[in-house]
């Protein structure tokens, strides 16, 4: 109804059509495969829309854009609407997976030419994650599968290792072991006999760039009697070294005397001796 200044009024009827809004959605989500990765993806599609569907972001740089890719974890909103109006809104989120990390040591980090230590995989990966191991070296690994290989070097070495997850995830690491310089003749003071883990065998180390050869190195026990003579031999050599046998039996423990005539390449002689304690 409606009254003028005359108070004449004139009453009329209208419908208002009401618009029906149909629009749904449909979201297809890719996840993030690794940790902190920028792989994810969204796929918007509409279904029910009247016209024309326009989207917008919270995100600016990606309106307009029903499919978007490279997406870091975190989350995501955004409106639709169509020609009439009708909106929908959402939000979902792209999930990071668990973080896990590696790192190398070794039970020694510095070693003689020849001599054996062992390198530790350390990992924050839970086991029944874990899809391969591969070390990668030039040098003597016991195994290039294995957490813990044992190791032999000749030269300054980096160790590398590769741990990949059932995700195909994968993290490297590196360790450098060092060769220790000898300058002159190095020979062990303690020999144990029944050791697994190195050091059961006496032999002389020394730089190869300085010494020629060893002439002779003798072992005498407590009573000054010659138990084993090895002469010509080359250093760092564990395999002409003294293994604590005597005519074919484990000598006692104790204190045995060691002399040792090294041969330098500049024509040099040098004799070394020393206590060598024998333990079990």
């Amino acid at each position: 109804k409606v009254i003028d200044n005359n108070n004449c009024e004139q009453v009329c009827a209208f419908t208002v059509a009401e618009s029906k809004c149909t629009l749904k959605l449909d979201i297809n989500k890719k996840q993030v495969v690794c940790h902190d990765e920028c792989n994810g993806a969204l796929e918007i599609n509409t279904s029910g829309a009247n016209g024309i569907t326009k989207i917008s972001w919270n995100n600016a740089q990606y309106n307009d854009l029903f499919k978007i890719a490279d997406l870091c974890p975190g989350t995501y909103s955004a409106t639709v609407t169509d020609s009439e109006n009708c909106l929908s809104v959402f939000t979902t989120t792209i999930d990071n997976p668990e973080s896990w990390s590696i790192s190398l040591s070794a039970d020694r980090s510095s070693l003689f030419i020849n001599e054996t230590t062992k390198l530790n995989l350390i990992s924050t990966l839970s086991p029944e994650k874990l899809a391969t191991i591969l070390w990668k070296s030039d040098s003597q690994l016991s195994c290039l599968e294995c957490p813990n290989p044992n190791i032999k070097i000749s030269d300054n070495t980096v160790f590398e290792v590769t741990v990949t997850d059932t995700l195909g995830c994968k993290k490297n690491a590196s360790i450098t072991i060092t060769v220790r310089e000898i300058f002159e003749v190095y020979l062990p003071n303690i020999l144990n006999i029944n050791s697994q883990n190195g050091n059961n065998i006496f032999f002389p180390k020394g730089n190869h760039d300085k010494i020629n050869i060893i002439k002779k190195m003798s072992i005498f026990d407590r009573w000054g009697n010659l138990i084993f003579l090895a002469e010509n031999i080359p250093p760092n050599e564990p395999n002409f070294g003294w293994n604590g046998n005597f005519s074919g039996s484990k000598v006692s423990q104790g204190v045995y005397v060691f002399v040792v005539q090294a041969e330098f390449k500049d024509g040099s002689l040098k004799i070394f001796k020393g206590d060598l304690t024998v333990i079990e």
